[in-house]
């Protein structure tokens, strides 16, 4: 996932004014840490095309605030801003269903060009300001006679203007639902800014866990600590069932020695149709694998030559 670009052009359909004063037409935008609980939420998006059943995941993860732009050289071929201050905005990530997007035809301050949309990245929701209070009260009145003077005094009674805040979705479920995470990756932060950070499937005491590979080209899930190739202490049967269960190839697994006497390690194997792979987990072979891809014979792999697993 690219990173957002930590900074946004207000992209406001507006004429262009000239102001001898920079209005704050342009967000700026910042990375955050929001306190708001972990949720995710379901809505149906417009914007370039019609997006429905998008994935919002709380919290924001990104602010963005008005700003003004000034002394820019060399000076943007694209003119002048508009003038109409842009507000504030918080971003959170978003997930919608593959769509077909149209290119965009696009100009602002730095000039002209084609924009090709690829996929909603971030929903950047107002600000909602609470309404200002306003106090209205009548002028005391004085009458005047030849005889007398009398007054007459009205008591001033403030009049509060109170606006309820309400916040209104359109065509929008509100479940509230666990952060869903794609295949082969995990939210163990729990942080729903990060999304889901980690690569594989299982998180490790809060933590991604560590990138095994069984020396095959696959990878496989597990919490143990990666393998040091000929240092037996950190391999274990466990670990070298899990690298020889994640090759693809069906067949017939067993167990054996590489070696003789003292110095021999013990490994595991599969015996395919036409091939057989062999893991050791041991001695000098611990963190070696051997694919004889000519035959079903199971051959000891070769320290230094040889595949490593971790």
């Amino acid at each position: 996932m690219k990173p957002f670009v930590p900074a946004l052009i207000a992209a406001l359909a507006c004429p262009i004014v000239a102001s001898a004063q920079p209005a704050p037409d342009h967000l700026k935008c910042y990375k955050v840490k929001d306190s708001q609980p972990k949720a995710a939420y379901t809505a149906d998006l417009e914007g370039l095309t019609v997006e429905p059943g998008c994935l919002i995941k709380v919290p924001g993860n990104l602010l963005c605030v008005e700003t003004t732009k000034s002394t820019v050289p060399p000076p943007p071929p694209g003119g002048g801003d508009a003038s109409v201050p842009a507000g504030r905005f918080l971003c959170y990530k978003v997930k919608c269903p593959k769509a077909v997007l149209a290119p965009v035809q696009w100009q602002d301050q730095f000039g002209a060009r084609v924009l090709t949309p690829k996929v909603a990245k971030m929903l950047c929701a107002p600000e909602i300001v609470p309404a200002t209070t306003t106090t209205t009260a009548a002028a005391p009145t004085t009458t005047s006679t030849d005889a007398e003077t009398t007054s007459t005094t009205t008591t001033l009674t403030p009049t509060t203007t109170s606006t309820v805040l309400t916040e209104t979705t359109t065509s929008s479920t509100t479940t509230t639902i666990p952060l869903v995470c794609e295949p082969a990756t995990a939210d163990c932060d729990g942080d729903a800014g990060t999304g889901c950070e980690c690569a594989g499937n299982l998180c490790c005491a809060g933590a991604c866990e560590p990138p095994h590979t069984n020396g095959l080209g696959q990878s496989f899930d597990s919490c143990e600590a990666l393998g040091t190739p000929g240092v037996e202490a950190t391999y274990s049967l466990s670990l070298a069932t899990s690298a020889r269960a994640a090759w693809p190839s069906p067949g017939s697994d067993s167990s054996g020695d590489c070696g003789s006497g003292g110095n021999a390690s013990a490994c595991i194997a599969r015996a395919t149709g036409t091939s057989c792979a062999v893991w050791c987990y041991t001695k000098s072979l611990a963190g070696y694998v051997h694919l004889n891809a000519a035959s079903t014979t199971c051959s000891c792999p070769t320290a230094g030559v040889d595949p490593q697993w971790q």
